[in-house]
């Protein structure tokens, strides 16, 4: 957590397995983030080829577990 918001820093992996639950709005910005080079998908994975800021902690914190959680909580 910064002053800015919530950075995923370059090298961190996330899952490409998510809940039904979320899981189209998780691949929204799964393709915003492949679309602007941010993540590369290797294997079962995707890496973060560069430090991303999220405004909010909720969306990353869905992003690295794979199901909706309260960000605030798990950060």
């Amino acid at each position: 957590m910064t002053n800015e918001g919530f950075i995923l820093y370059k090298g961190s992996i996330i899952t490409v397995n998510y809940a039904q639950t979320i899981a189209d709005r998780i691949k929204r910005v799964i393709n915003k983030l492949l679309s602007e080079k941010v993540i590369e998908k290797r294997g079962n994975t995707y890496i973060f080829e560069r430090d991303y800021n999220f405004v909010a902690p909720s969306t990353p914190a869905s992003l690295v577990l794979g199901y909706a959680v309260d960000g605030w909580d798990v950060w």
